[in-house]
């Protein structure tokens, strides 16, 4: 807990704070924290609660090791208490939504207690227990929910789970403990076998990171995750890009009803002539019918140029084709309508960076199979099949819009229209 400090200054005045309390040497370590502010009664004033994680950075270095061994890549890295009550919070329905939570957990010879505010695990306690001692046993509940009601000025946790099979045993001696009812939760029902410890679900509870969103987002690693403001980024290209396809398709309908007009205009307009078709006026039958001919093909490619709109295909299909390492700058699209007899060209531009930390060679890798994929893409297979063509360029000149090296890919594709 600490006073409360203006959101500016979180950045650098939280890791001072906690290194009065963490007597380790940050610059080898990991480190992360949520802030909560929270409203002190006793003292009358607004402060900050802090849930403060790190980690050696060796060991987050031996973990990512792993992983690459493994042929994964390590996405996230979280303190145990976050992935245990994760897993509580998805699966508990009868947990009160907001406020204060206890579960606690009793194997053969551990008693397990986490606490909880907020959707934020703030303490996880383990004591040694023997059963034969029954209500005799130095649970040191109380001493924990004191600590936390000093810092709060209240106490906050309302609710409290026991959650082992042997529930019924130990919900008497934990009421005794928190002065209030017990609800018995077995978390044997969800998973089907006895869970022992803390340990054991800790791994479900990872994994379901991304999908529940509910508990406090502290990681330890995030080098493959997007940041939020790179996240907003990206949702505001798409938006400009949802924006130009609109315009287009706005521009081709604007294109089909002038040329339905034109067409009409055209047919309801009577020749005044002396009994013939001024168009074939001195023209023999089989030249007649040639023309004719020609007439009905370009008239048939017309209404197909007006019902062709390529663009929506593409738009959607590319995010698909895009690698994760690899961002869009600019995009551009030339997709000529003609019914003239000479070829024209339909051309394709595409740029943008490759970024990883793992090195050039594997930018180049992306770009190579970003080509690839769109070469045999089937969306794009009217301008990219058989031409892709992709550049590349070492780009490290615009540091305020690309924080770390970057290779700049530029992708062209080009077919002759028939």
């Amino acid at each position: 807990m600490t006073q409360d400090i203006a959101r500016k200054y979180w950045k650098k005045s939280i890791p001072l704070q906690a290194r009065k309390y963490i007597h380790y040497p940050f610059e080898r370590c990991v480190y992360d924290y949520y802030i909560y502010p929270f409203y002190a009664p006793l003292s009358k004033t607004k402060r900050l609660g802090v849930v403060f994680t790190l980690t050696p950075a060796r060991i987050a270095a031996t973990i990512e090791a792993g992983m690459k061994s493994l042929g994964l890549n390590l996405v996230a890295l979280e303190a145990s208490p976050l992935s245990i009550y994760r897993l509580f919070s998805h699966t508990d329905k009868e947990a009160p939504s907001d406020g204060g939570s206890l579960y606690a957990n009793f194997t053969s010879h551990l008693g397990q207690f986490l606490f909880s505010l907020n959707n934020i695990p703030v303490l996880l306690r383990e004591v040694e227990v023997n059963r034969a001692l029954g209500g005799h046993n130095r649970l040191e509940v109380n001493n924990c929910i004191d600590f936390v009601s000093k810092q709060l000025e209240k106490n906050p946790f309302e609710d409290t789970a026991v959650i082992s099979d042997d529930g019924d045993f130990w919900a008497p001696i934990i009421e005794g403990e928190v002065k209030r009812p017990v609800r018995r939760w077995r978390l044997s029902n969800i998973f089907g076998f006895k869970v022992e410890g803390f340990s054991e679900i800790a791994p479900v509870g990872a994994a379901l990171k991304f999908v529940n969103r509910k508990v406090a987002d502290i990681d330890l690693f995030r080098k493959n995750r997007s940041t939020e403001e790179e996240v907003r980024g990206i949702i505001a290209v798409w938006k400009v890009a949802g924006l130009a396809a609109l315009l287009m398709l706005l521009w081709c309908g604007l294109r089909q009803v002038s040329a339905t007009l034109a067409t009409k205009s055209l047919a309801s307009q009577i020749i005044v002539s002396d009994g013939q078709e001024p168009d074939f006026k001195g023209l023999y039958a089989s030249q007649i019918k040639e023309k004719v001919n020609t007439m009905s093909s370009n008239a048939k490619t017309l209404d197909a140029m007006i019902d062709k709109v390529s663009y929506t295909e593409k738009l959607s299909a590319l995010p698909s084709l895009l690698p994760e390492e690899m961002w869009l700058t600019k995009l551009g699209l030339s997709y000529p309508y003609t019914v003239k007899a000479f070829k024209e060209r339909k051309s394709m531009k595409l740029e943008g960076y490759a970024s990883t930390h793992e090195g050039r060679q594997k930018e180049l890798q992306y770009g190579s199979a970003f080509a690839a994929a769109m070469d045999k893409s089937p969306a794009f297979a009217d301008i990219c099949k058989g031409t892709a063509k992709i550049d590349y360029g070492y780009d490290n000149a615009e540091k305020s819009k690309v924080t770390l090296m970057s290779t700049k890919i530029t992708l062209d594709c080009a077919q002759d229209v028939k």
